[in-house]
């Protein structure tokens, strides 16, 4: 590890408890986060990330669905449609509609299942342009359509990428990282690793290692002792890591590193009363 990283044990009590405090008691100035995603053929992502995102307390929430998921869903008035490709995914021509619900928003989770069409990361690349200055947290395939568009992630500030260990090998093979991920590394050496990918990126990496979350965020590291004894994260434990990450992220956005530490907390904090 460069040793300009700072690494940090968050263990038995939270690392930035006076922001874990500090919280917004007003709905009002709790944050404004759409939630992108979902297929025609799946659904999951999205409706699990905007009921976390609730859950972990966001002020004002927007759901951005597939045109052609099921009527009975429409009654919810914080769900909206975006057009899809021929095989259900968000189609390019949705960007304008896109664009307008983040000039609305602090912040925007694209929690997965979006699918792998090629107009899907062309709209991811789109937003990343378009947003340049907007908090963006991806997870699930999203993180691969980021990554395809590396050459518009490089340098990108308040990018948070929840990813699996495949995922951060495929963007240290994006931006020709010399950096060597395994699943056989040390805790320490792995996120030392991980420190420095985040860095020669300039995205927020949150990762699970073993047992722990790694936050990887402006030359800072933090792990957290996960409440699952799973191995490998479920794509709810992930997801539900995104979201927190995304609303503590708007709520706290100068203030990243902590912010998604703390995230990390709160996520192993509610994993451990849900057992």
């Amino acid at each position: 590890m460069a040793p300009s990283i700072d690494w940090q044990l968050q263990a038995s009590q939270p690392l930035f408890s006076d922001l874990l405090w500090s919280r917004p008691e007003k709905k009002s100035l709790r944050g404004k986060l759409v939630v992108i995603g979902g297929t025609t053929h799946d659904l999951f992502a999205p409706l699990t990330a905007s009921q976390e995102a609730l859950t972990a307390g966001i002020g004002e929430l927007r759901t951005l669905l597939p045109e052609t998921a099921p009527a009975v869903l429409w009654q919810n008035s914080n769900l909206e449609r975006f057009p899809v490709t021929q095989g259900g995914g968000i189609a390019a021509r949705a960007i304008e509609m896109v664009d307008a619900a983040c000039h609305w928003a602090d912040g925007l989770l694209l929690p997965g299942s979006l699918g792998k069409a090629s107009e899907t990361v062309q709209l991811i690349g789109q937003l990343l342009r378009s947003q340049k200055d907007q908090l963006i947290v991806f997870c699930g395939d999203s993180v691969d359509a980021a990554i395809e568009n590396s050459d518009v992630l490089l340098g990108r500030s308040a990018v948070v990428l929840v990813a699996n260990l495949s995922q951060l090998q495929h963007l240290a093979k994006s931006i020709h990282s010399t950096e060597v991920l395994s699943s056989q590394l040390p805790l320490r050496v792995f996120g030392e690793r991980c420190g420095t990918l985040a860095a020669a990126s300039s995205q927020a990496i949150i990762t699970t290692y073993g047992d722990h979350l790694i936050v990887a965020c402006q030359n800072r590291l933090s792990a957290t002792q996960r409440a699952s004894t799973a191995t490998v994260a479920s794509d709810k434990e992930l997801i539900s890591v995104a979201a927190v990450a995304a609303v503590i992220g708007v709520q706290f956005p100068a203030q990243l590193f902590k912010a998604l530490t703390t995230a990390a907390w709160i996520s192993s904090e509610s994993n451990t009363e849900g057992k």
